[in-house]
């Protein structure tokens, strides 16, 4: 393993974070090396490189640039035997660099195909095209809901290519994989099999479980089983919460299961909370106030949103050295008002720059006539709407700034200038 060692910069001695007190490499160090190995062993993979910023590897397969991070490598293989975390990765890259074919009909794939729920970031981020080909739904902010095709030794992801060879819509895909997932288990024994007490959660622990947070009526079934508005927690695949929140302090104490399950589990998916408007259609929960709780409750969409730009930013840095875009990206950037702990989201926008805007609570406009403000964005955009274009194959959202605001509209910006000690997000 010397070659790998120099390879990802692991040789020099004063690599703090490469060794353990006892001068042997960490356990994370070493599945990097491990990863580096199988990743040149396989056909068509070139440029194996440790990721410069973060803990992950970079290369490429039949000239396509991929970034990998092994965050959740990690945590999934890390109770593993030596020899078990060596077949798991090798089976893992194999199936990531050389994927089984699916089969021709869509009849051979109909009673296979299941819809799953997962973070906007999810995969392996090779090219803006590549990230978009899988087939995709967007219904609540910085997640997707996917089509999985579960096959005898793998699963793989249906991709807008396999729907046009099986010719069927996108439409109709989905409609078999929900009729599938409803058959896998009856909702309705579910919860009652697993409400103990009226007013606690019902839970859902099964591998799909997550995926019912879309599911037609399911969640409609779970609102009589519960006190106050329907709260749902989807921290991690295997996991769905439903709950009501007449009781402040469960709804606080699922705020913090959810943190903590999404921030240990290798398949996590959100930390944040949701539930069903007035249509029965799910949407992010939130409280109304600055209260601790609804504090609490708001952080959690803050800090999932703050994840998923900050690895969204990565990967367009990376597809936009490899293929020249002088395209600058804004920042998302969170900040905590220290008197009450209320969490903002801003960016920036900056005259005359080609910029790439996150959707934040706040924007920061940046012209040459004066001093910074800081303006709601939803305000920005309804003000000057012919300087914003969403671009549509980024997720979550984007704006791209294509024009400058006239100086009239500047002016009425100017004067919506928010105060941050008190500005509470509509």
């Amino acid at each position: 393993m010397g070659f790998f060692r120099r390879l990802l910069g692991l040789g020099k001695k004063d690599s703090a974070k490469a060794v353990d007190r006892s001068g042997d490499l960490s356990p994370r160090e070493e599945l990097l090396i491990e990863v580096a190995a199988v990743l040149y062993s396989l056909p068509f993979v070139l440029g194996v490189s440790r990721t410069a910023n973060g803990y992950g590897v970079d290369y490429r397969v039949n000239g396509a640039f991929t970034r990998m991070n092994l965050e959740s490598l990690f945590l999934a293989t890390r109770e593993m035997t030596p020899e078990e975390r060596a077949h798991h990765v090798r089976q893992f890259f194999t199936a990531l660099t050389m994927p089984a074919p699916l089969p021709d009909l869509w009849e051979d794939v109909r009673e296979n195909v299941l819809p799953v729920i997962r973070p906007a970031s999810f995969g392996p981020q090779v090219s803006r095209e590549e990230s978009n080909a899988v087939v995709a739904r967007r219904p609540i902010p910085c997640l997707r809901v996917m089509l999985l095709v579960e096959l005898p030794e793998s699963t793989l992801h249906v991709r807008h290519e396999n729907l046009a060879e099986w010719k069927i819509s996108e439409e109709e895909a989905f409609q078999a994989a929900f009729a599938n997932l409803a058959r896998l288990v009856d909702p309705g024994i579910d919860a009652r099999q697993t409400q103990k007490s009226p007013g606690l959660p019902v839970m859902f622990p099964d591998v799909y479980e997550s995926s019912r947070l879309l599911h037609p009526g399911f969640l409609a079934s779970s609102v009589a089983k519960v006190r106050g508005r329907p709260v749902i927690s989807i921290p991690a695949r295997t996991t769905l919460l439903v709950m009501g929140d007449e009781s402040h302090d469960l709804v606080n104490q699922l705020c913090a299961h959810g943190q903590r399950e999404f921030e240990s589990n290798p398949h996590c998916i959100s930390p944040a909370l949701y539930t069903l408007d007035d249509a029965g259609r799910v949407v992010p929960y939130l409280r109304p106030g600055t209260d601790e709780l609804a504090v609490r409750v708001r952080q959690g969409h803050a800090l999932f949103a703050l994840r998923e730009y900050e690895l969204q930013q990565k990967s367009l840095e990376a597809w936009h050295e490899a293929e020249g875009v002088d395209t600058l990206l804004s920042d998302f950037t969170l900040h905590n008002r220290h008197t009450d702990g209320y969490p903002l989201a801003w960016t920036m926008w900056v005259k005359d720059k080609d910029l790439l805007l996150p959707e934040a609570d706040l924007v920061s406009i940046h012209d040459d006539e004066g001093a910074p403000f800081i303006v709601p964005f939803p305000l920005a955009r309804r003000l000057a709407p012919e300087c914003f274009e969403l671009v549509p194959d980024l997720w979550p959202t984007r704006y791209r700034t294509v024009a400058w605001p006239e100086p009239q509209v500047v002016e009425q910006l100017r004067a919506a200038t928010v105060d941050l000690a008190t500005f509470e997000v509509e």
